[in-house]
């Protein structure tokens, strides 16, 4: 079986979620399927030399994402003949003669306003997702997924990144602060407003010895932050980190001391799972999906009340005692994703749902 795999996010955005949960499919493939990934650009040096890379050079903009997304994919997986395409954003082609299923790794919840081109590809992925073969969700999360996809939804059990199962890994490859808290989400306005907002009621109590790394920005993220925190006197305990490969982002985790994240929690590859699987205090924004995963094992704050964001932040850093409860609690919490024969239940399911989904097309 080939699937053709949406590479977009390991050239553009190697140390995104998208990335993190795109490599952890690739690794966890059973042998019958045949992986085609798209690539925007040059195939970076850390990516598997076996795999069949399909590559054009692409920018890094709303207007060539678009075409990308809705053109030129459906166009692959005509000329290679794949039997179906897997993305991991909701941004499924309007037209096109492969079913396409999507594990969710970056949404367009957030988004909101945006120029002409960005408008667009929301309203042609809005359309993309009304034919749809599948949305696959993971299984200990399930009463969280879309209910407006019901009949359409497929789970699978809970994965992530295997660089995350370690117990020690590489170093982070940057020099970093000895302590820092760590921010791994959305770049849309919606969550960087929310996370400035909040950081400006924390950052004066504990922002010079705790400063905030912001990890994962795409270009028009780095553009979208830049222009917000222009009107923030943060400079000084705000850091946006360059662009990493992969394979250091669990160092980046296990360096950091809490993980702040108020922005939508992602279905795979979240930053909370991330976060819980590394031991870290996690501080977050509230909400089902949120709250499933993590249970009592991390801070959930209303994320429409940035003072209240940014006091939950205080305290988890202040209280020494808190911080190292929600620490335990998170490994506790993560243990069962450590099994070993997880990824081999990933994958034969995977293949499972592959096969669903290119019958039904038949």
């Amino acid at each position: 079986m080939r699937v053709l795999y949406d590479g977009w996010a390991l050239v553009h955005q190697p140390d995104s979620p998208q990335a993190l949960h795109l490599l952890a499919l690739l690794a966890n493939l059973r042998p019958e399927v045949h992986p085609l990934l798209a690539l925007p650009g040059a195939a970076p040096d850390w990516l598997p030399d076996d795999l069949e890379t399909i590559t054009l050079a692409t920018r890094d903009n709303p207007r060539s994402r678009l075409a990308w997304e809705q053109r030129l994919l459906p166009l692959f997986a005509r000329r290679h003949q794949a039997d179906l395409i897997h993305l991991v954003t909701h941004t499924p082609a309007l037209f096109t003669g492969s079913p396409s299923l999507i594990s969710p790794a970056g949404m367009l919840v957030e988004q909101a306003g945006g120029g002409f081109w960005s408008r667009l590809r929301r309203a042609a992925a809005q359309g993309g997702m009304s034919r749809l073969a599948g949305l696959l969700w993971p299984e200990d999360v399930h009463q969280a997924a879309p209910r407006d996809l019901a009949g359409r939804i497929f789970a699978l059990p809970p994965m992530i990144y295997p660089g995350f199962l370690e117990e020690s890994g590489d170093a982070p490859g940057i020099d970093l602060p000895e302590t820092f808290l760590l921010y791994h989400g959305s770049y849309e306005t919606r969550s960087l407003l929310r996370l400035l907002d909040a950081w400006s009621w924390a950052a004066g109590p504990i922002g010079e010895y705790y400063p905030l790394l912001l990890l994962g920005a795409d270009a028009p993220g780095r553009q979208t932050f830049e222009s917000l925190a222009a009107s923030y006197d943060l400079d000084a305990s705000v850091r946006l980190l360059p662009n990493l490969p992969p394979w250091q982002m669990p160092a980046v985790y296990r360096a950091c001391t809490a993980i702040f994240h108020p922005a939508p929690a992602l279905p795979w590859e979240n930053p909370l799972r991330a976060g819980l699987v590394s031991g870290k205090a996690v501080v977050a924004m509230d909400s089902p999906l949120a709250g499933l995963l993590c249970g009592p094992a991390a801070y959930l704050v209303d994320g429409e009340n940035a003072r209240s964001l940014g006091a939950a932040l205080i305290t988890v850093i202040v209280e020494d005692g808190l911080r190292e409860s929600l620490e335990k609690a998170a490994l506790q919490r993560a243990a069962a994703w450590r099994l070993a024969q997880r990824a081999v239940e990933f994958g034969d399911r995977l293949l499972e749902i592959y096969r669903q989904a290119v019958g039904a097309q038949l």
